[in-house]
């Protein structure tokens, strides 16, 4: 018996989603590949610069430089958890909305890369937070800075792990 066209897409976006991104966040604990990515786009410094969370928390295999091993624990729980709100999300709306077209399929990969990389950066925000000891004001300044870039990161990255997720589900035959 074959399974339904739902089904397939289901079971091929949502590895898809989460495979994707944790290959994104692998590439963004190589230093060198995040080295080289800040040299040519200088841009990506900045959020570091202005006390939020690099791009997306990062999976590597030891700390970076003087950093300690609370924050590599922290990243690497923390890139759990964007992992595991992408691939809850991408679930969820599928049961909700279990239409096969590559167009929906692109929407729902992108929206779960945002509410993944949403969830990573919050949580690693708020230990940063803690961490640095910051006052009521500070918090809830950077708090809406991290969702501010958090969300166009995570727009930028949903976008090629969308094109990704809807490249790999066969379209819908009438």
């Amino acid at each position: 018996m074959s399974t339904p066209l739902s089904e397939q897409v289901r079971d091929r976006v949502t590895p898809t989603v989460a495979i994707s991104l944790i290959v994104a966040s692998i590439l963004v604990g190589v230093w060198v590949v995040t080295g080289t990515a800040i040299t040519w786009f200088p841009a990506l410094a900045v959020p570091a610069a202005a006390g939020l969370p690099d791009l997306i928390p990062a999976l590597r295999i030891a700390p970076l430089g003087g950093t300690t091993w609370l924050f590599w624990v922290v990243d690497i729980v923390t890139a759990l958890v964007m992992v595991a709100v992408a691939a809850l999300h991408t679930r969820a709306t599928h049961a909700r909305h279990p239409s096969a077209s590559r167009g929906r399929v692109f929407g729902r990969a992108l929206l779960a890369t945002v509410w993944g990389v949403l969830a990573g950066n919050v949580l690693r925000g708020v230990f940063l937070s803690v961490v640095t000891h910051a006052g009521l004001g500070m918090f809830l300044g950077l708090l809406g800075a991290n969702i501010l870039v958090s969300a166009l990161t995570g727009a930028l990255l949903g976008i090629v792990i969308g094109a990704v997720a809807a490249a790999v589900v066969r379209p819908r035959r009438q």
